[in-house]
C-alpha cells in the first residue's frame, strides 16, 4: 500500500506541483517508502527539474534568454551551433514547470534540405516529431520524459502544423517557431495573428540556409520590427555570428569557410 501511494505522489508531479509542493511530496514519499530509495530519487529528480539553472555560454545567448524574459516577441537568427534553440526550448520547459505558462506551441516548416522522403507515416502528431525533433529533444532533456509525454497526452505542448494554425489562438503559452527561415510572408502572417494575451512569440532560424523561393519570412519579420516602433517595443532581436558557435570546434570552422565562400560569390 505504501508502495502505491508514493506511485501515486509521483503521478500527481507529473500534473506540475509547485516547487514547494514537490518537496512537500519528496518528503512525504520517503516516509512511505520508509528508505525505499529508487521512488524516492525519483520523486527527487524530477523537484530538481523544477530549479534547472540555464546558463548562457555567450553574450547574445545571454542577450536571447534577456529577451525572452522581458518581450512579447523574440527574434533569434543566425548560424547553426550557436545554442539558439537550446536556450529556446530550455528556457520554455523551465516557464512551463514553474507554472508560468500553460502550453507550449511548436511549430516548424516541413521543408527538407534535399530530395523529399515521401509522406511519413503515422499520425499527425507522430509526422511533426520528425520535423521538431531538436526542439523535443531539449524538452525531454529538461523535463523528463515522463513529464513531457503527459504534457504531450494533456495537449499542454502541441506540436502544431503551420497548415493548421489559422483559426487556432493561444493564451497563456509559449510559441516557438523553428526553422523560421522557411517559412513564407503568407505563413509568418498566419502565425503572428495567433499570438493572445500572455503569449510569448519566439521565431528562430538562420536567414543564410533558406530553402525556399520567394520572400523568406523570418527576413521580413526582422525588416518589420526594425522599421515598425509600435513592433519595435514589443519586440527583441538576437543577431548570432560565427563567433557565439559552441556546438563543436569543427563546426565553427566549416561555418567560418561558407562565410568566407559566400563573400567571394
Amino acid at each position: 500500500m505504501r508502495k502505491n501511494q508514493a506511485m501515486d505522489a509521483v503521478r500527481y508531479i507529473d500534473e506540475y506541483a509547485s516547487p514547494r509542493q514537490l518537496r512537500r511530496l519528496e518528503k512525504k514519499a520517503q516516509r512511505q517508502l520508509n528508505g525505499d530509495k529508487q521512488i524516492a530519487d525519483e520523486i527527487y529528480n524530477k523537484s530538481r527539474r523544477t530549479n534547472f539553472n540555464l546558463c548562457p555560454k555567450t553574450q547574445s545567448q545571454a542577450e536571447l534568454i534577456e529577451g525572452m524574459a522581458t518581450k512579447t516577441q523574440v527574434v533569434a537568427f543566425g548560424p547553426a551551433g550557436t545554442g539558439k534553440t537550446f536556450v529556446i526550448a530550455a528556457y520554455a520547459a523551465k516557464l512551463y514547470l514553474s507554472g508560468a505558462i500553460k502550453k507550449i506551441i511548436i511549430t516548424r516548416p516541413n521543408v527538407s534540405t534535399g530530395i523529399s522522403l515521401g509522406l511519413f507515416p503515422g499520425s499527425l502528431e507522430e509526422k511533426m516529431m520528425v520535423w521538431v525533433g531538436p526542439v523535443v529533444s531539449v524538452l525531454k532533456e529538461v523535463m523528463g520524459t515522463e513529464i513531457f509525454e503527459a504534457a504531450l497526452r494533456k495537449e499542454n505542448i502541441v506540436l502544431q502544423p503551420i497548415e493548421t494554425i489559422r483559426g487556432c489562438s493561444f493564451d497563456g503559452a509559449f510559441v516557438i517557431v523553428d526553422e523560421a527561415q522557411n517559412i513564407n510572408v503568407d505563413e509568418i502572417k498566419a502565425i503572428v495573428t495567433r499570438i493572445g494575451e500572455n503569449t510569448t512569440l519566439v521565431l528562430n532560424g538562420d536567414i543564410a540556409q533558406k530553402d525556399i523561393k520567394g520572400d523568406c519570412g523570418l527576413a521580413f519579420v526582422v525588416d518589420s520590427i526594425e522599421r515598425n516602433e509600435t513592433l519595435s517595443e514589443m519586440s527583441y532581436i538576437v543577431e548570432f555570428d560565427s563567433d557565439d558557435i559552441v556546438r563543436s570546434a569543427l563546426v565553427k570552422a566549416w561555418i567560418k569557410e561558407f562565410e568566407r565562400h559566400d563573400n567571394l560569390l
